[in-house]
This record gives C-alpha cells, sequence and structure tokens, in this order.
C-alpha cells in the first residue's frame, strides 16, 4: 500500500520525505560562550526547524536516544504507523491543530470558479 502511495505521489507531482533511518542527526550547538564556540556556519538547524519531516524525524531520533520514552514513538514513526508530525505531537513537541471543517456554503463558493456556463445555469434555475 505504501508504495502505491508513493508512486502515485510522484506521479502526479507530489514532493514527500519517507521516514527513514538515513535522516541527518541534530547537533548539540553550543553556547557562543562555551567551548563549543557558536558560528552559524555550524548550527545545522537553521534551515531545518520548523515542520520539516526531517526535522522531526531527526528530533525524534535524537530524543529516542537519550530518554526512551520516545522509543515506541520514533520507531511507530518509522514504520509508518505515524507520520512524522504525529509523532511530534504524540511526543509533545507539537500542539495538535483544531482542523477547520467547511460549512456546506464554503464547499458551494470553493466550486463555482470550476463550473461550466451550462452547469451554472442549471444552478440559477434551481435556486
Amino acid at each position: 500500500m505504501k508504495s502505491f502511495l508513493l508512486a502515485l505521489c510522484m506521479a502526479i507531482g507530489i514532493g514527500i520525505v519517507m521516514a527513514t533511518a538515513t535522516t541527518p542527526d541534530l547537533k548539540d550547538v553550543g553556547h557562543p560562550d562555551s567551548s563549543n564556540s557558536y558560528t552559524k556556519e555550524n548550527d545545522i538547524t537553521i534551515n531545518r526547524r520548523g515542520t520539516s519531516d526531517e526535522y522531526a524525524i531527526a528530533k525524534l531520533r535524537k530524543e529516542a536516544k537519550s530518554d526512551k520514552r520516545f522509543e515506541a514513538i520514533y520507531q511507530r514513526v518509522l514504520a509508518g504507523e505515524l507520520s512524522p508530525n504525529a509523532g511530534m505531537v504524540e511526543a509533545g513537541f507539537r500542539k495538535k491543530r483544531a482542523s477547520k471543517k467547511q460549512t456546506p456554503f464554503e464547499i458551494i463558493v470553493k466550486q463555482l470558479p470550476k463550473l461550466t456556463t451550462d452547469e451554472r445555469s442549471q444552478l440559477r434555475s434551481m435556486l
């Protein structure tokens, strides 16, 4: 099933990141005054923070190494049972965002530009 979905996403041009054990580790970056001197060049997290799947996997792996509570979550993400975002939510690193359910009116308004001229006239006569 997973390979079918991957092939489908590739066919329609949707880029996805698969959870793998080869995602690069996050490195600890020291304080500017410490012996592990901080520079923008050695801060490898600068471009990989936020909501990227790569960052989520690396963060879960890092936490799983130091705290066994996160090991099961990390393994479930690698197995494909959880998305990287769902793993971060379950681990408590991200808040679950409430999804806004569209009203029937909002759905209709969104679909109106896609209607043909004949379909629009048919809709007018129905109203």
